[in-house]
């Protein structure tokens, strides 16, 4: 027994040392340059470098790419952050910094980014190669095989993202299927709940996905929307109407349950019989919207206005439809208040102000009272616009009149001083008959002194007076009274009549009849007085002033009418 086990642990001790002498075979030694094997004009692709092999603690190596399809645009350290990696000038250097983390296995060392040029044609073939790889343990080298990449430019990708057929089944679209027509309609009966589609895109690449095909009594909206292999999309749209249940009554209820404004408050509080509100919000509100739902909760539709605010009155109309198409609209007026500037704003329609009364300076002075009678009932909006050529025309014409009032009766009054003046000459020219009046004896009588005055032609055609009587003279000479003075006429009423035949009473002069037959017959000169009457009357001086006084004054108040027509 003893001696059997002594001859198993002699075998074993004899394996274990042939072991140990024969050479130490490592994993196999390799590298790797892997990337997508198609690419496009203008994409970038990344290409992955990987080294295998075992206690790897250093890489070198050299990149090869064809620059006039590709560019280098990057590369990025994929192995672990004790290992540096660096590549520049297409040369590459990586190495263990802790040489506690060397590579035993596979591992990914760095990643390589290019881009393909525009102007590669499809169906060419790019490539990229890293040479001259060595690998260390720190021992010794290792040299690897090249690793290469190569991938062919594909044609760039479909931007068709239209469909190239669309149907509905039994049911037909209105209009026609067309790949450039979009919008479509269809009515399907109320046991259709969805829409049975067959659909194809133009495009192997491009996808086509559908929403909006759970249909409802009423109108409903079905969407297909295509996307091309590039990313671009279109929308193809079907409006499918739902026939409502043949075997059910529609309601025709539209009322609204609630009205509710995104800002302010309505006035007055809602109600689903009222139909029309107010709702007042600030000059700072600009937008407003009305949220609203249907009593009936099968109702079509319900619209939910949403407008920007101007200032004044806004008009929002929210809509019910009732499942037999009923209606009912609501109407609300949103009222943005004016912003405030200092003063209170005006809320609604102005009222008229009334007109500023006129200064009193700008009336006419002497016409005023006429001014007010005629223009006090007088509106004032009529004094301007197209009323303002007539009151010109009418003003115009009644200056004309005024005028022509003013030159008329200036024209009476010259005719009527003209004729005061030739009936006071004619009467002049023609003086009043005397009575004979007994005279003292032995004095003559003397004529008044209108007959002093009148003209030759007049005291020819005046009867004689009678001649006194002459008797002897006597040795003394008679008492003779004193004659009466006429009242002269007043100088400044040239308009009053002539004086009264009673004042112009005759005076007694003295007895000498030549005298008074010679003043008598010359009345061209009675300012001189015949001397035979005043030698023979040298008491009675009183006569002849009296006579020449009242010539005087005719003659000023003639003079004062004619003045006075030259003055007109």
């Amino acid at each position: 027994m003893r001696k059997n086990i002594s001859s198993a642990l002699a075998g074993f001790l004899a394996a274990l040392l042939l072991w140990c002498l024969l050479p130490v075979t490592a994993e196999a030694a390799g590298a790797s340059f892997s990337g997508s094997g198609s690419v496009r004009a203008g994409d970038s692709v990344t290409v992955t470098f990987s080294v295998s092999g075992s206690n790897i603690q250093g890489i070198t190596a050299v990149l090869h790419y064809d620059s006039s399809a590709l560019t280098l645009t990057g590369t990025r350290q994929l192995i672990g952050d004790s290992w540096s990696v660096d590549m520049s000038g297409g040369n590459l250097l990586a190495y263990d910094q802790s040489l506690n983390n060397p590579i035993s296995g596979s591992s990914a060392v760095l990643a390589v980014t290019f881009r393909v040029k525009s102007g590669v044609a499809a169906g060419t073939k790019v490539s990229a190669t890293i040479t001259d790889i060595v690998t260390s343990d720190g021992n010794s080298d290792q040299n690897l095989n090249d690793a290469s990449w190569s991938a062919s430019v594909a044609s760039p990708p479909s931007g068709n993202a239209n469909l190239s057929g669309l149907s509905c089944g039994s049911y037909a679209l209105s209009p026609s299927f067309s790949a450039g027509t979009t919008e479509y309609s269809v009515t399907v009966p109320y046991d259709v709940s969805r829409l049975p589609l067959d659909y194809s895109a133009a495009d192997g690449g491009a996808n086509v996905s559908v929403s909006g095909n759970q249909l409802s009594v009423g109108v409903n909206t079905v969407v297909l929307t295509v996307t091309a292999a590039n990313g671009a999309t279109r929308r193809y749209t079907i409006s499918v109407t739902r026939q409502p249940d043949p075997t059910a009554t529609l309601s025709s209820d539209a009322d609204l349950a609630d009205l509710t404004p995104s800002e302010g408050k309505l006035t007055p509080a809602f109600a689903p019989n009222i139909t029309e509100y107010a709702v007042y919000v600030p000059y700072e509100t600009t937008k407003l919207s009305l949220s609203a739902t249907a009593k009936d909760s099968k109702a079509l539709g319900v619209t939910q206005p949403d407008a920007a605010l101007k200032q004044g009155d806004n008009v929002l109309t929210v809509t019910c439809t009732a499942e037999d198409g009923t209606t009912r609209d609501y109407t609300v007026h949103v009222v943005r208040m004016p912003g405030f500037a200092g003063t209170l704003p005006q809320i609604g329609e102005p009222e008229p102000e009334a007109p500023a009364p006129e200064p009193d300076d700008q009336q006419p002075g002497p016409f005023r009272s006429l001014w007010t009678a005629l223009c006090a009932p007088v509106d004032l909006p009529l004094l301007t616009g197209r009323w303002v050529p007539l009151y010109a025309i009418l003003a115009l014409q009644l200056v004309v009149l005024l005028v022509a009032l003013f030159f008329v009766g200036r024209s009476v009054g010259i005719s009527r001083s003209r004729r005061r003046i030739l009936d006071r000459l004619a009467r002049m020219e023609q003086p009043e008959p005397q009575e004979p009046q007994p005279e003292p004896e032995h004095e003559p009588t003397v004529q008044p002194e209108e007959s002093a005055q009148e003209p030759a032609p007049a005291a020819s055609a005046q009867p004689e007076a009678p001649e006194p009587e002459i008797s002897p003279e006597p040795s003394e000479p008679p008492e003779v009274p004193e004659p009466a003075q006429p009242e002269a006429p007043d100088p400044a009423q040239p308009e009053a009549p002539d004086p009264a035949p009673a004042e112009s009473e005759p005076a007694p002069v003295e007895p000498e009849t030549p005298a008074s037959e010679a003043e008598s017959a010359a009345p061209e000169e009675p300012e001189t007085p015949a001397p035979e009457a005043e030698s023979a009357a040298p008491e009675e001086p009183e006569t002849p002033e009296s006579e020449e006084k009242a010539q005087t004054l005719d003659r000023e108040s003639l003079d004062a009418l004619l003045e006075e027509i030259r003055n007109m």
